[in-house]
């Protein structure tokens, strides 16, 4: 009996450093500058591809970055250059995600945690994506997200699924 328990330990041991080894190599990978390639709002029902014109995601270290805006057209420069309106500056905040923090790898998944956000309650917050790599196309597909109390973004089902390809 002694012997099986030995056994299994040892497998058990096994399969945790191989399952650290792999995300530490999937890591390696997600490092460095990235930008969005294609982007999909992907419900219960249907579909839907957005346009991106603006993004850049950095990975590095445990930290990451992201900011990307939508919209078919590269936005326009403001009336009054520098000093926007305040309808300026809805229409520019509601196109855009920007958050940065740290996150974590378990497998194909990961889980970001922001220190900086534009949307406040994201701000110590849970971001939950899986990912996986095609060629030279990391996808990203954001899951869910979390505020900073618990509470749940109400996606009814919808997740975000972003094609990137590395900056540069």
């Amino acid at each position: 009996m002694e012997s099986v328990a030995r056994a299994v330990s040892v497998i058990v041991v096994v399969g945790l450093i191989a399952c650290a080894e792999r995300s530490a190599v999937q890591a390696d990978a997600l490092d460095g500058a990235w930008r969005v390639a294609s982007m999909e709002l992907v419900a219960p029902d249907e579909t839907v591809e957005l346009s991106v014109q603006e993004s850049l995601f950095i990975f590095a270290d445990g930290y990451y970055s992201m900011g990307y805006a939508f919209g078919d057209e590269r936005p326009v420069t403001y009336a009054e250059r520098w000093h926007p309106s305040d309808v300026e500056k809805v229409g520019r905040f509601n196109s855009m995600i920007v958050n940065a923090g740290r996150y974590q790898i378990t497998g194909s998944r990961i889980v970001v945690r922001p220190l900086f956000a534009v949307a406040p309650e994201f701000v110590d917050g849970e971001g939950h994506f899986s990912f996986r790599f095609a060629g030279d196309t990391l996808e990203l597909t954001w899951e869910k997200s979390i505020a900073f109390d618990g509470l749940e973004y109400p996606s009814g089902g919808t997740v975000t699924v972003l094609r990137l390809l590395r900056a540069g």
